[in-house]
């Protein structure tokens, strides 16, 4: 989400002309596929990402246990966010007590928007073609 990201207020293409560093677009496109690869590489160092996953977890029931209203990345059912609904996707979203009180649409650019679009379509595609896991079918 490049559209949203600032420095100093300024937008980042702004900001490295501004700062005559040239183009960010080759920085940000190496940015991004360092994060997507970035799980990838910590196991291949580490064996595991458990302490990130445990820091996300900590994170999310403070803010559930101390009623924040802390805004976080979760996963949540979404309803015609940017067109599209009934798939739990991870969003920015206001949190308390009441777990998910809100999401934010935040504004994307349109090659964002088809790019959302696009994973939400292919993991709710991937999640209706799956079986239903063991806790969700019915006792026999």
């Amino acid at each position: 989400m490049w559209s949203n990201a600032t420095i100093a207020g300024m937008a980042i293409d702004k900001y490295a002309e501004y700062a005559k560093l040239g183009s960010a677009q080759e920085d940000l496109a190496e940015i991004f596929e360092k994060v997507k690869n970035s799980a990838h590489l910590i196991i291949e160092a580490k064996g595991a990402t458990n302490y990130s996953i445990a820091l996300a977890i900590l994170k999310i029931t403070k803010a559930i246990v101390r009623s924040e209203n802390t805004i976080l990345p979760v996963s949540t059912l979404i309803t015609d966010y940017y067109g599209i609904s009934d798939v739990c996707i991870s969003i920015p979203s206001i949190i308390n007590s009441d777990g998910v009180i809100q999401y934010l649409e935040l504004e994307l650019s349109a090659q964002e928007q088809k790019l959302f679009r696009h994973s939400a379509t292919t993991l709710k595609s991937i999640l209706l073609k799956s079986e239903k896991p063991a806790y969700l079918k019915p006792p026999s």
